[in-house]
């Protein structure tokens, strides 16, 4: 929750731009690797999904636990 909640503040400004509304639906989940790559990919993935929607798109960010203990972010738009 933390992580995606810094990608989305990251990319914000370009978001309320183009009146792109940002979704999120994230598990509350532990995780352990490093914070600042983790955000970094994130914002990321963002900003493209941002960069290349049309405007008043929405644009959506999931994560969720799979069977592996791992989890699986998904940036759509």
């Amino acid at each position: 929750g933390d992580l995606v909640s810094t990608a989305v503040a990251n990319i914000s400004p370009a978001a309320l731009e183009k009146s792109i509304k940002v979704v999120t639906e994230v598990a509350p989940v532990v995780l352990l690797g490093d914070k600042g790559r983790l955000i970094q990919v994130l914002t990321n993935l963002l900003s493209n999904a941002v960069k290349y929607s049309p405007q008043n798109a929405t644009v959506t960010v999931t994560g969720v636990l799979t069977e592996r203990d791992s989890v699986r972010f998904t940036v759509s738009d």
